[in-house]
């Protein structure tokens, strides 16, 4: 798959409770689903992954296999949500992450 554009990364943050508001002083800021206030969507990473997207599953695993049909590796991932398994593959483990929890949206 490929990387994911800003479109997507935002819908991606906004389904697991990240909004955009403005501060006390008119500035655009991100508030993540844990409270903190940040100055733009996270970026994608498998800390960002972990501490704001993967505790809202049942399920997230991610891996990395020889695969090697084009004499490249692949990272596969698996995100279980409500019982039903959606799956990524990328040439990095953060976006096959991030490409498997993205099911989720139903996008």
């Amino acid at each position: 798959m490929n990387e994911p554009n800003e479109e997507q990364i935002k819908r991606f943050w906004e389904y697991w409770g990240f909004t955009e508001t403005h501060n006390g002083h008119g500035v655009p800021v991100v508030v993540a689903n844990t409270g903190e206030w940040l100055s733009k969507y996270p970026p994608i990473d498998l800390n960002n992954l972990f501490l704001y997207a993967v505790p809202k599953l049942d399920y997230a695993e991610v891996g990395v296999d020889a695969v090697h049909r084009d004499m490249e590796d692949y990272a596969n991932a698996e995100a279980v949500l409500d019982g039903q398994p959606y799956y990524g593959k990328h040439k990095d483990p953060a976006p096959a992450l991030f490409w498997a929890i993205y099911k989720v949206t139903g996008d």
